[in-house]
């Protein structure tokens, strides 16, 4: 309840109407099944959304300490549990929950659009900061301090994690086989769809909207062949 308390104003900016739907819950639907237990979660599905507009430093923080939460337990999230539940048993039944969101990146273009829709939110979040990706940062301590030592937002400490497990791969350089295993993963889901990739989403958004309209709807991995094509 401390994401509630210290993110009011936003709430009341971003997601009234999400709010209103959760204080029509009566409380013993609060942790039912089915489209009640999805409502209970729908104020900081919003915020995680919204997290770009948010104004107030600690509804920020608050909603990376959820979206860490919800990369190594997506299930944690009723919203993910109503809307994808459907999609993990189909393609990710057998998956442990911290690598739930992989898998299901890497079935991207055969989600329900509502699951789809929880993986881009997610995805985006995670891939503009190291600190919303505990396992990565746990895995990869030793070489964001000696290689990719630099502020975490922004994506910068990902991409350069990825640009070094790259040259690792090709050149033999000293990155370690956990570390390179869970980044080449991270550039394997990433792929499906290029908004999971946060320096360049946030650079060629603009450029995609002109050029690529008819692939952005979707977010599938043929915006970047647009991109390159064009």
């Amino acid at each position: 309840f401390r994401a509630y308390h210290n993110c009011q104003d936003d709430i009341k900016e971003l997601c009234a109407e999400e709010k209103a739907s959760v204080d029509s819950i009566p409380v013993e639907k609060l942790f039912a099944t089915g489209a009640d237990a999805e409502k209970s979660g729908l104020v900081l599905q919003c915020l995680k959304k919204n997290y770009q507009r948010l104004t107030k430093p600690p509804c920020k923080q608050e909603i990376q300490h959820l979206v860490r939460v919800h990369t190594v337990d997506p299930t944690s999230n009723p919203v993910f549990r109503n809307r994808c539940s459907k999609d993990m048993s189909r393609h990710c039944g057998n998956v442990a929950p911290e690598m739930a969101h992989f898998c299901l990146r890497n079935h991207f273009a055969n989600l329900t659009r509502s699951c789809r829709e929880m993986e881009s939110i997610q995805g985006k979040l995670s891939s503009s900061d190291i600190a919303m990706r505990p396992r990565m940062s746990k895995l990869c301590n030793l070489e964001i301090l000696t290689l990719c030592s630099m502020p975490s937002g922004d994506g910068q400490v990902v991409a350069c994690l990825q640009d070094k497990a790259l040259e690792s791969s090709v050149r033999g350089s000293r990155f370690s086989e956990p570390c390179k295993e869970i980044v080449q993963m991270d550039i394997a889901a990433s792929n499906h769809d290029w908004r999971l990739k946060f320096g360049l989403h946030q650079a060629c958004n603009v450029d995609a909207g002109r050029l690529c309209a008819q692939h952005l709807s979707m977010g599938t991995s043929q915006v970047l062949p647009c991109l390159k094509s064009n």
